[in-house]
């Protein structure tokens, strides 16, 4: 099973509130939403840095970033460093709490 087939069949596609641990709620919600300071510290940033760009913006027949365990292994080190990162104070999120 690629992460994508996982993602899509475990979670139907999508990372919600519910998906996470009530103490990671702020960090997913302002980085998931380029919340964060600093700004380049964002899921959307992380993801062109380490991949080129997201493929969502990608023009038809440009590569795409190939669904396999090595590639979501590439994110998952980025995403772990991130949170840590916040857990420190190093980056901080521009919002409390994301449900006031």
């Amino acid at each position: 099973m690629t992460p994508l087939a996982f993602l899509t069949s475990a979670l139907g596609g999508l990372l919600w509130e519910d998906d996470v641990r009530p103490e990671h709620d702020s960090f997913c919600h302002a980085y998931m939403r380029r919340l964060m300071k600093p700004q380049n510290a964002s899921a959307l940033d992380d993801v062109t840095e380490i991949f080129g760009g997201s493929n969502n913006w990608r023009k038809p027949g440009d590569a795409m970033t190939e669904d396999s365990w090595e590639n979501f292994d590439r994110i998952a080190l980025r995403y772990a460093q991130r949170l840590e990162q916040w857990r420190r104070g190093e980056v901080r999120s521009k919002v409390d709490r994301p449900s006031e």
